[in-house]
């Protein structure tokens, strides 16, 4: 579900009590309401409260929309398991699953046996060795 506006409005609220330096009335938090709504508006009601939970624990000033972005991407980050392979979208094909996992994994052997491979450089080997039916 996403993030109604009286929710968002009532976290931009606590976000102004926790850091007074940014000196917010309910003028100042009622006019930030549509840029947070265009910004962040499309986060799930959960992602949104745990992102601002997650900079509020970590930094010292109020934040603007792409620092709560940032916030949202680290909290989906540590969701997704560690060395997880991708899962299949709807309507694509079994064999390109296969294939983009196998690229995945020729990326990650590439890399750790030699960690200065950069990874636009690991990526294109390890394409290239998946086309010839190679292997890392």
């Amino acid at each position: 579900m996403k993030i109604s506006s009286d929710r968002m409005l009532e976290e931009i609220a606590v976000l102004a009590l926790n850091y007074p330096a940014a000196m917010m009335g309910p003028d100042e938090i009622a006019a930030l309401l549509p840029i947070w709504e265009a910004d962040l508006g499309h986060l799930s009601e959960r992602l949104f409260l745990e992102a601002v939970a997650e900079y509020r624990r970590s930094h010292r000033f109020f934040p603007c929309t792409a620092e709560i972005l940032e916030a949202a991407k680290a909290v989906e980050n540590r969701r997704m398991p560690k060395g997880k392979l991708l899962t299949l979208p709807l309507g694509e094909r079994p064999e390109d699953y296969t294939r983009t996992n196998r690229v995945v994994q020729l990326v990650a052997n590439l890399r750790r046996r030699n960690p200065r491979l950069g990874f636009a450089e690991a990526g294109r080997l390890a394409r290239e060795q998946t086309r010839k039916g190679g292997a890392a």
